[in-house]
């Protein structure tokens, strides 16, 4: 830490987080809103999980278990019109040029 603190202070970075994001050019703010942002929904997070694993029926939840679907099985088919309607509300919260973009790339194909 004291090299890291040194190199920080010879080259004129305020700390050893500035001067280690300099070279992928991140601002210190993104990485405390990063972790800020983490530890307020972990409670969600753990919640979710507990969740997963009495719908698994599991006695240890491990790391694998995460990306197991949580129902037995789903006998869902989607005619392609509605998998285009589906894909393009699931753009929306980006922004309607992406859902408006969309629907143009599948009226051309």
């Amino acid at each position: 830490m004291q090299k890291d603190l040194f190199i920080s202070k010879i080259y004129g970075y305020t700390d050893c987080l500035e001067a280690r994001l300099y070279d992928e050019a991140i601002d210190t703010m993104v990485y405390l809103q990063l972790i800020e942002t983490t530890r307020t929904n972990l409670a969600s997070l753990l919640r979710l999980l507990k969740l997963k694993k009495e719908l698994l029926g599991l006695d240890k939840m491990r790391y694998e278990d995460v990306y197991a679907s949580s129902v037995k099985s789903v006998e869902r088919l989607y005619t392609v019109e509605e998998a285009r309607e589906i894909v393009v509300s699931a753009m929306k919260p980006l922004g309607e040029d992406y859902a408006n973009y969309l629907k143009k790339v599948f009226a051309y194909r």
